[in-house]
C-alpha cells in the first residue's frame, strides 16, 4: 500500500490543538513584549505555515506485516509497528466527524518510552467506504 496522508480535517483539529497550546506562550509574549499588529499577524502566519508543513509530513502506510508512521518537519521520524506487537487500538469519533465517516485512532504497542513513544496517533482516519 502506498503511504497516505491524513484527512484534511486532521489539519483543522491539529491546528486547534496547537492554538490551544500556544495561548500561554502568547500571553507571556503579550505581557513582556509590545508587538505591533503586523508582528502578531506574522507570528500567526508562521504558526499556520508550520501547521501545514507538519500536517503534510505526517503519513502512514499499512503493509502486509506492519504499520509505518512518518512525521516531523525538522527531525524526520519513521516508526514501524509490526502487527503482532499491537496491544490496543483506541477509537474516538467526535459528533462532527460522523458525517464524514472519520474517527481518531491511536494504536498502542505497549512499548517502553511512555505514551508518546508507544502510540501512533492517526487523527481523522477514514473508517467507512462512503467517506471522502
Amino acid at each position: 500500500m502506498k503511504a497516505k496522508h491524513l484527512h484534511p480535517l486532521a489539519f483543522v483539529l491539529d491546528f486547534y490543538r496547537q492554538l490551544k497550546n500556544m495561548v500561554a506562550f502568547a500571553l507571556a509574549i503579550l505581557f513582556f513584549f509590545h508587538f505591533a499588529w503586523w508582528e502578531w499577524a506574522l507570528l500567526f502566519l508562521a504558526m499556520v505555515v508550520w501547521s501545514i508543513l507538519s500536517f503534510w509530513m505526517k503519513t502512514y502506510e499499512l503493509t502486509e506485516t506492519e504499520l509505518i508512521y512518518r512525521s516531523g518537519v525538522l527531525e524526520r521520524q519513521v516508526r514501524h509497528l509490526p502487527y503482532h506487537k499491537i496491544q490496543n487500538i483506541h477509537r474516538k469519533q467526535w459528533f462532527f466527524l460522523q458525517p464524514f465517516h472519520l474517527e481518531d485512532i491511536a494504536v498502542d504497542s505497549g512499548g517502553e518510552g511512555g505514551q508518546e513513544k508507544s502510540d501512533f496517533p492517526l487523527r481523522c482516519a477514514n473508517v467507512g467506504s462512503a467517506g471522502p
